[in-house]
C-alpha cells in the first residue's frame, strides 16, 4: 500500500538571510483579517502574508493581480535566496508549546507531503464554500506551491510515536521561536532513515481526518486532476490522542432580529433556564447545551427537550449528528424558529471570540449571540465514521499551524 506522507525537499526561509523567522510566518490565510494583514505586511518585506494573502489593489486585472503579484514575490524570493529548496529529503516534526486557561499544553505533529493518489485514505468532517476553493485554486496556479500546511488527523491509542518524539526532542531543533500568537514553535528536521521507516510503519494503513484546510485540500486534488505531476501536498499529521488537541467552538451571531423578547415557540423545544454567567475569554460559558445572549443583556441556557424534533428535520441523519449542539442551533434555532434562510435582512456571522459576540449583542439591539460547547473528539469522529460532514465552522483546532516555517514547492514548476 502507497505511503501516504512521504518526506520532501522543503522550501524554507534561508537562515543566512532570514534571522527572526517570527518576523515572517503568519497564521492560515483564513483566520487572518484585515487589520492582521497589514500588521504582518508591515513586520517585514520578507513576510509570507505577501503570498499567502496578498493585497487586493485598485486596478487589478488578468495580468496584475493578488495571485500575480504572490508569484512574483516568490520567484525573486528564489532567485535572491531569501528562499532556499533543502538538498535532503526530510519530515519536520513540529512541537507547538501555548497557555491555554492558565495550564500549559503542547502539541505535537510531523509535516511532511501527502500523496493525493492516496486521498480516499482521507476524510472530510465540514462542507467547504465555493469562494474560497476559487481564491486558493488561483493562488496554487499561479504558484504552483504549498505555503501552509493542511493539519490531519489518525488515531493511535498505543501512541507509538512517543518513542521516536522522545528521539527527536533530544537533538538541536531547527527553529526555536514565539509565533504570533506567542505560541513556541519548535521545529526539528529528521532525516535518519530508521526514524522515517519507523514513523511511516505508524502511518501504514490508517486512515486521516482533515481537521484544518479543507478548501485546501479539495483545491490540491483538482489541480492534481489537471495536472497529474502535482501530486503531493504540505501536510500536518497528529494524533487523536495527543494531550495538546484543543477543539474549540466558533460561536454564532445572528443580526437583523427584530427582537420582542424570547420567541414562545422556543419554549416548546427547549428547557430554558436565565443564568449569571461571566462572559470573558477562556474556557466556552456552556458545557453541554446552547448559550443565548439577547440585546437586553441576558443570558438563557437551552437544552432541548425532545430530540424527535431532530429526526423529523433531518430524518437521513444519524442520531450522533443531530444530537450535536451546532447541528441543533443551525437547523432548529436559527433555521426553523428565526427563519434566517427566508429573511435576507438577518444574517449570521462567526466568532471564536466570547467577548466579540457578546460585545456586538450590546452594541446591536437587533442582534443575538449563540454560545456553543468545545466539540467532543469522539463526537466528532463518529460523525465522520458515519460519512456525514458538518455544518461549516464546527470545529476551530488550536493552536493554528505557521504558514511560511516550511513549504512544498510542487515538482515541475
Amino acid at each position: 500500500m502507497m505511503q501516504p506522507l512521504i518526506p520532501f525537499n522543503a522550501l524554507r526561509y534561508n537562515p543566512e538571510k532570514i534571522k527572526d523567522m517570527s518576523e515572517v510566518i503568519t497564521p492560515p490565510y483564513d483566520v487572518i483579517g484585515p487589520l492582521e494583514q497589514e500588521r504582518f505586511y508591515r513586520k517585514s518585506k520578507y513576510n509570507v502574508i505577501r503570498m499567502v494573502l496578498g493585497r487586493k489593489e485598485r486596478g487589478d486585472g488578468p495580468g496584475d493581480n493578488q495571485y500575480t503579484r504572490a508569484r512574483n514575490f516568490l520567484n525573486t524570493w528564489l532567485e535572491k535566496r531569501i528562499l532556499i529548496r533543502e538538498k535532503e529529503e526530510a519530515l519536520y516534526f513540529l512541537k507547538q508549546e501555548f497557555d491555554w486557561s492558565g495550564q500549559k499544553k503542547s502539541r505535537r505533529g510531523i509535516i511532511g507531503v501527502f500523496a493525493l493518489d492516496a486521498s480516499a485514505r482521507v476524510r472530510p468532517h465540514e462542507h467547504t464554500i465555493a469562494s474560497p476553493r476559487e481564491d486558493r485554486f488561483s493562488l496554487l496556479s499561479a504558484c504552483q506551491t504549498n505555503f501552509s500546511p493542511v493539519f490531519m488527523l489518525y488515531s493511535d491509542s498505543q501512541r507509538q510515536d512517543l518513542n521516536l518524539w522522545a528521539r527527536v526532542e533530544e537533538r538541536e531543533p531547527l527553529h526555536d521561536f514565539l509565533g504570533p500568537d506567542n505560541t513556541r514553535q519548535i521545529l526539528w528536521k529528521v532525516t535518519d532513515p530508521e526514524i522515517l521507516q519507523a514513523v511511516q510503519a505508524i502511518w501504514r494503513g490508517k486512515h486521516f481526518l482533515i481537521a484544518d484546510g479543507h478548501h485546501r485540500f479539495e483545491v490540491a486534488l483538482s489541480y492534481f486532476k489537471e495536472n497529474p505531476w502535482a501530486n503531493t501536498l504540505l501536510t500536518c499529521v497528529s494524533t487523536w490522542e495527543d494531550e495538546g488537541l484543543l477543539i474549540l467552538p466558533t460561536h454564532r451571531i445572528v443580526e437583523g432580529i427584530e427582537w420582542a423578547g424570547l420567541p414562545p415557540v422556543m419554549e416548546r423545544y427547549f428547557s430554558i433556564e436565565e443564568k449569571a454567567v461571566d462572559l470573558k475569554e477562556g474556557q466556552s460559558p456552556v458545557r453541554s447545551g446552547i448559550g443565548m445572549l439577547t440585546p437586553e443583556r441576558k443570558f438563557y441556557l437551552l437544552q432541548l427537550k425532545d430530540e424527535s424534533i431532530m429526526e423529523v428535520l433531518l430524518p437521513t441523519f444519524s442520531p450522533v449528528y443531530r444530537r450535536m449542539e451546532v447541528v441543533v442551533l443551525e437547523r432548529l434555532i436559527i433555521e426553523k424558529i428565526l427563519g434566517v434562510q427566508q429573511d435576507g435582512r438577518k444574517k449570521i456571522s462567526y466568532t471564536r471570540s466570547i467577548e466579540e459576540a457578546a460585545k456586538t449583542t450590546s452594541q446591536n439591539q437587533s442582534s443575538v449571540a449563540f454560545f456553543l460547547p468545545c466539540p467532543r473528539s469522539m463526537v466528532v469522529e463518529a460523525v465522520v465514521e458515519h460519512g456525514e460532514r458538518l455544518p461549516q465552522k464546527t470545529t476551530y483546532f488550536y493552536p493554528k499551524l505557521p504558514s511560511g516555517l516550511v513549504m512544498n514547492l510542487l515538482e515541475q514548476r
